[in-house]
């Protein structure tokens, strides 16, 4: 039988810390959102080859979830739908640098990955392709592309088994921004 002071201090969680599926989720909203901007950059990559779109395409999708989680509220689009929030690991909201320091791996990528696209913009051979058939092969070839790539791999499955791991469900980019991932839930 409860007393009346239990009755009265018990309550409901506002929030749960978000689990690896609710996290999936957001981030397969995420790449729902920016396939338009990733068409481009592959446009650009197989027909154009334009310094400046490479550049400004590839910086935008850098900046697209430390800028949305700064600037809404923890959230990006994915994260929004999914009702989840990046916070701090006290509960607050994230600063600026929270939210850059939390992208640090989608960052250090982003720019490999500049480097490795100019580095190829220099190739003759790849600026003579001009079909997405010939661009696969040239970038199943690259070497660069696949070191940047498998490191990428390994970050995400190390990231994946922090975040599975810890009784916050939180992954070695919160662990390194000392922040969370919480699910809001519904009051009755």
């Amino acid at each position: 039988m409860e007393s009346s002071f239990e009755t009265a201090v018990s309550f409901e969680p506002e929030y749960v810390y978000a689990d690896l599926k609710y996290r999936i989720g957001a981030a397969l909203i995420d790449s729902l959102v920016l396939i338009p901007l990733n068409l481009i950059i592959q446009y650009n990559n197989i027909y154009l080859k334009n310094n400046n779109v490479m550049i400004v395409g590839t910086v935008l999708t850098i900046l697209y979830k430390p800028l949305m989680e700064w600037l809404n509220n923890g959230a990006t689009v994915g994260k929004k739908i999914m009702k989840l929030q990046v916070v701090t690991a006290d509960l607050q909201p994230i600063s600026f640098a929270e939210a850059f320091l939390r992208s640090c791996f989608v960052i250090m990528f982003g720019v490999g990955m500049l480097i490795a696209q100019y580095l190829l913009f220099q190739s003759p051979e790849y600026l003579a392709i001009k079909d997405p058939e010939a661009f696969l092969k040239f970038i199943q070839d690259a070497t660069i592309l696949n070191r940047i790539s498998l490191v990428s791999y390994l970050v995400l499955f190390l990231d994946a088994v922090f975040l599975i791991t810890n009784l916050q469900r939180r992954s070695l980019h919160d662990l390194i921004a000392n922040t969370v991932v919480i699910r809001k839930i519904k009051k009755a």
